[in-house]
């Protein structure tokens, strides 16, 4: 038998008789809101999706348990980075209201915290196929010191790819620690989730798995 008909035979017997390779398939013929939509490289578009994941007011029904994990997750895995907040802190504080801006002062995401003793301000600046520039962290960073002289300030540099912050006050992050912090989340919220959140969010985790 030649070589050819041999690597042909083998490659029949993957196709028919291989269950992964028909899971494979199937999972990659599954629809896919953020494909569709071209998402997977839109830097604005990732930010809003985070935007609406971290507002515990919002429709997708985690409530601020995806907000405590990431900023957990962010604190727990970098070493650098200012450290007005602590992950225990972050899972014992009582939130009592959480406003999410976009864009604020352009940074990509700003969300502000009030909880029964004090106040935090996070600032996120989010990179997807970008790089940072311009000493932009560094002014955004200013910013939101003189906005909030009296609040505990996080500022988190977000990446799919890795770099180091040029800004040694910015935590170090990455869509790895999304990812972990929405499976779990949705893993314990998934029964009191819409079916319309709960399709998103498994579109978003999908690509977060396939793309990053």
């Amino acid at each position: 038998m030649s070589s050819d008909q041999e690597t042909l035979d083998a490659l029949s017997n993957l196709v028919v008789n291989c269950p992964e390779l028909t899971e494979v398939e199937r999972l990659m013929g599954k629809f896919n809101l953020f494909r569709v939509l071209q998402f997977e490289d839109g830097e604005i578009r990732h930010s809003n999706v985070l935007a609406w994941l971290l507002d515990p007011k919002e429709s997708h029904g985690l409530g601020d348990l995806f907000l405590r994990r990431f900023l957990m997750l962010s604190l727990n895995d970098s070493e650098g980075g200012r450290r007005d907040l602590d992950p225990v802190g972050v899972d014992s504080a009582e939130i009592r209201n959480v406003e999410v801006w976009r864009e604020w002062n352009n940074i990509d995401v700003t969300i502000k915290v009030q909880t029964a003793d004090e106040n935090w301000v996070v600032a996120i600046e989010n990179k997807v196929n970008s790089q940072q520039h311009s000493d932009q962290l560094s002014r955004y960073r200013q910013i939101v010191e003189t906005s909030f002289p009296d609040d505990k300030l996080l500022f988190i540099f977000l990446c799919k790819n890795p770099e180091e912050p040029e800004d040694d006050a910015y935590v170090e992050a990455t869509y790895d620690q999304v990812h972990t912090a929405l499976t779990r989340t949705f893993d314990e919220k998934s029964n009191s989730i819409g079916d319309g959140p709960k399709s998103l969010i498994q579109n978003y985790l999908s690509l977060l798995e396939e793309k990053f």
